[in-house]
């Protein structure tokens, strides 16, 4: 028993005291904390302050991506392993991605500029 205070049956690992129903889901990470069945993908608060559009999604080749800023920003596509498969500098709003190259998956599109911070979308290549 890891003493969190929850039964075997009530969590998904009964070895580590920090995992467990009401724990926080730490994104990116690979460990389903709050035993959901699932990894968070992005935290709150980038999706509260994420206006970027990324148009197809899911996608079997190109996307768009639509910013509200006017200035470049930086564009990575990482794939689950967190290896950066795609880069793109000075980026800027509704220039075409091409993904047709890539393999079918989910993957990670970060997004940086020098005045906000990071912003994580989830992209599925069919």
């Amino acid at each position: 028993e890891d003493k969190d205070g929850f039964n075997f049956y009530e969590e998904c690992n009964d070895k580590n005291p920090m995992i467990n129903p009401i724990a926080i889901d730490i994104p990116f990470n690979t460990i389903d904390e709050d035993c959901d069945g699932i990894d968070a993908m992005t935290s709150l608060v980038d999706e509260i302050y994420s206006n970027y559009i990324i148009l197809p999604n899911p996608t079997t080749g190109n996307i768009v991506l639509y910013s509200p800023y006017d200035h470049a920003f930086n564009v990575a596509l990482i794939n689950l392993d967190g290896k950066i498969v795609q880069s793109f500098v000075n980026y800027t709003t509704n220039q075409t991605i091409d993904l047709s190259t890539i393999q079918s998956g989910v993957y990670i599109l970060k997004i940086e500029n020098s005045s906000h911070r990071p912003v994580l979308k989830k992209i599925v290549k069919l």
